[in-house]
């Protein structure tokens, strides 16, 4: 039951999330090299992965950690399930622990580039 309510619920997510792209009308395609920077200066400080060895871990990694509990890799980078709706919308409406960022924080063209770099980075 509570797959298919997650199922259902990314179902709208994404289809929301395509509703909402093909409205913006001539908006810059998104840039992952961009959103690697981005990722860099403005979400690594929380989650980035940390040492191998499981010391130095950063908030957001540990955090993800303790949740998943192995079953997913901590660091987001290392993720291969994140689909662009899901990292978007986790971007602009937080969760538990990581606080929502409003456009004034991070544009939405920004949010776009992160998300393309997260969605795409080579595992």
């Amino acid at each position: 039951m509570m797959k298919h309510r997650v199922s259902v619920f990314l179902g709208v997510v994404v289809g929301a999330s395509l509703l909402c792209r093909l409205a913006v009308a001539a908006e810059p395609a998104p840039d992952a090299a961009r959103g690697n920077q981005l990722f860099q200066n403005l979400c690594a400080p929380c989650h980035a992965p940390g040492s191998p060895e499981g010391r130095n871990q950063f908030a957001g990694t540990e955090s993800l950690k303790n949740k998943y509990k192995g079953a997913v890799p901590a660091a987001l980078e290392a993720r291969q399930d994140l689909p662009v709706a899901l990292i978007e919308l986790v971007i602009r409406n937080g969760t538990f622990t990581m606080p929502p960022f409003r456009k004034t924080e991070i544009s939405d063209g920004e949010m776009h580039d992160i998300a393309a770099y997260l969605s795409k980075t080579p595992k």
